[in-house]
């Protein structure tokens, strides 16, 4: 488990433990012990409960998270998250009082064919290899995580400024719609994965 301090927000990303019965035991409430007897998918329960544990291990406390009107996820009396995972790790962002968006992706994925369903066409005249199609894809999966009332065409209303990974300390995605805005995002890389996360200030 790695933790990133930002300002006033943490980002915490970890290994996906494949161990129930070791997560079980950081699960205090009933609630959300019935809602996992109901999941049939291994993989879904191992989500749930990596997310909780990890909550856990940053907050000290039995918090779980339940989602607001727009399916975002929070924490009740603590504040604003969000959540990201492969098949192998799992990624937090705790935003408290901020909208956050975070997302991440395996270094193994290949988006060649499906960069052409959410790249913009600008896009189109940079993005020539799978790393740039990766960032994209986070980037863009990031705010809409984070905005209120988000559109989904990524090729649509979302364009991500031209990255140079060798000069660039942040991603930057104008947004069109529902409200025209420009995202700076951060973003984490090494040899097993790439993450993005991006914090509304206002």
């Amino acid at each position: 488990m790695e933790i990133i301090h930002q300002n006033d927000i943490i980002i915490v990303f970890s290994e996906i433990i494949q161990d129930e019965k070791l997560l079980s035991d950081y699960i205090k409430a009933d609630e959300l012990i019935k809602k996992l007897n109901n999941i049939k998918n291994v993989k879904r329960r191992l989500e749930i409960l990596n997310s909780h544990y990890l909550i856990y291990k940053i907050l000290g406390n039995y918090f779980i998270y339940t989602y607001d009107d727009q399916n975002k996820p929070f924490i009740p009396g603590v504040g604003k998250i969000s959540i990201t995972h492969t098949d192998n790790y799992i990624s937090l962002i705790f935003g408290f009082d901020k909208r956050v968006g975070i997302d991440m992706e395996e270094n193994d994925r290949d988006f060649s064919k499906a960069a052409q369903k959410f790249l913009h066409p600008y896009e189109k005249t940079w993005a020539l290899i799978n790393d740039h199609y990766k960032a994209i894809w986070c980037a863009k999966e990031s705010c809409y995580k984070m905005i209120d009332k988000p559109k989904f065409s990524f090729s649509k209303y979302y364009i991500t400024k031209k990255i140079d990974f060798n000069k660039d300390n942040n991603i930057y995605v104008e947004i069109i719609e529902p409200k025209n805005q420009i995202v700076s995002l951060c973003f984490f890389k090494n040899h097993k994965f790439f993450l993005t996360w991006c914090v509304d200030e206002i």
